[in-house]
């Protein structure tokens, strides 16, 4: 893909990270942005996903193709795009259940917040796709010799996405209150962090070959950055309470990031050069 299709599919991005903004908002934005915690479903952190997207979108249309850079805002928008999609699907089962015990006024509003929903998750999907298209179309030179992670940062990303992805919804089930012990609550933690993080970080490590090594570090940095607004603020849709237990995704892929990227940086800049 030449650089003018980089920067045409650079605003196709754009323009659906403006749509994703519309239809968290939904039919009543006013509403929404004046009384968040009353008129929606969606944790405010949502905001944050929208920011780092935005972000990634513009750090990877500007740096050149197949550099660290690149690779960092293509990684970072995979997982950023897989968090819509997830939000999307749990926001259309969830406005029907909210819906049920009349928190939605009107079955007419109810049908336009679920429709708003799926069109939010297949607005993630196209993100996630588009990077996908665009690694397989974009020609990069060879990885910088010594710029990659070594075998046991590697396998250590690789340990992180599986436990992220498989063992980190079932530990909040498990740690948390009764309202959590039901099968859609796990659905629910699974589809929100567990598939945008945990595959999140695994695509990036396998997925985005093309990508080389930049794309799993800006991975790694997406979820540092919005597991801590995770943490911050607990998705009550999401029946969350504080707990030490949020930060770990933070904290785990932020240790990962600096053991990862200081190594590498000592060698492009070593002292005394």
């Amino acid at each position: 893909m030449n650089s003018s299709g980089r920067a045409g599919l650079a605003a196709v991005q754009l323009l659906a990270l403006l749509a994703a903004a519309v239809l968290v908002l939904g039919p009543r934005p006013r509403l929404v942005v004046q009384q968040w915690e009353s008129r929606t479903i969606y944790p405010v952190w949502v905001v944050a996903i929208l920011v780092v997207a935005v972000v990634a979108v513009l750090v990877s249309a500007k740096a050149r193709p197949g550099s660290p850079r690149w690779g960092a805002g293509l990684g970072a928008l995979v997982v950023c795009g897989a968090q819509l999609a997830g939000l999307g699907l749990w926001a259309a089962r969830h406005w029907k259940v909210v819906t049920f015990y009349g928190f939605v006024p009107s079955q007419a509003l109810a049908q336009q917040l679920v429709l708003c929903a799926a069109l939010l998750a297949g607005t993630g999907a196209l993100l996630v796709a588009s990077v996908v298209v665009l690694v397989r179309r974009t020609p990069t030179g060879p990885a910088a010799p010594g710029g990659g992670p070594g075998r046991a940062t590697r396998v250590a990303r690789l340990l992180l996405g599986v436990l992220l992805l498989l063992g980190y919804p079932p530990l909040l089930v498990l740690t948390g209150g009764s309202e959590l012990r039901d099968p859609s609550s796990l659905v629910a933690l699974v589809l929100v962090v567990g598939l945008p993080w945990g595959g999140g970080l695994l695509f990036a490590s396998r997925g985005l070959a093309g990508a080389q090594w930049g794309a799993q570090r800006g991975a790694l940095l997406a979820v540092a950055v919005l597991g801590v607004a995770w943490a911050m603020v607990p998705a009550t849709a999401l029946e969350l309470k504080a707990d030490p237990l949020l930060l770990v995704p933070a904290v785990a892929a932020g240790l990962l990031l600096v053991v990862d990227t200081v190594p590498a940086l000592r060698r492009a800049h070593p002292a005394g050069a």
